[in-house]
């Protein structure tokens, strides 16, 4: 567990979001009536703005509000379902986390751990494995859960804990 966050860290966490090609800090929050480019554009954007705040967050223990955007409109049912259970539990997870070109379905930035839902429709094994390598060369841990395994209480509750155990 990290015990110590220093400036450095901050600012790493932030580039490695990728922001540089951003409008300087504005995004629209309600993600409802926006086309799905424009609704992955502004979720980066927030994070650009709020990233700073969530690092500080997490470095002193707490969680963050991760309710500064609708996220409904871009969870999958096992997106939405897993979402409940970490919050029920108090995981420090945020949802939509943009790392590198890609999308963290859940993640803590500060201990670079991230849970991926793995639903049938956007499951490609040979990317999977490229996109988790690519992140655990920036020192993330990826759990992958199966779509299927979403909606079992018993095996949710096991992997939450676990991803509990480094991030609470």
């Amino acid at each position: 567990m990290i015990t110590s966050v220093t400036t450095e860290m901050i600012n790493r966490a932030c580039d490695i979001i990728e922001f540089d090609d951003l409008a300087e800090l504005e995004y629209d929050a309600d993600l409802q009536n926006q086309d799905i480019k424009n609704q992955w554009a502004n979720i980066r954007a927030a994070y650009k703005h709020h990233m700073p705040k969530i690092m500080e967050t997490l470095r002193d223990g707490y969680g963050y509000d991760p309710y500064f955007m609708n996220f409904d409109s871009v969870m999958t049912p096992i997106e939405k379902a897993a979402w409940s259970d970490i919050r029920a539990y108090g995981i420090n997870l945020l949802p939509q986390v943009p790392v590198l070109n890609y999308f963290i379905d859940f993640a803590n930035p500060l201990h670079r751990i991230g849970l991926v839902m793995d639903g049938a429709k956007w499951h490609d094994k040979a990317k999977d494995a490229a996109r988790d390598a690519r992140l655990g060369a920036e020192g993330w841990e990826i759990i992958r859960v199966e779509g299927r395994n979403a909606f079992e209480d018993k095996y949710m509750l096991d992997v939450l804990m676990r991803i509990h155990s480094c991030v609470n």
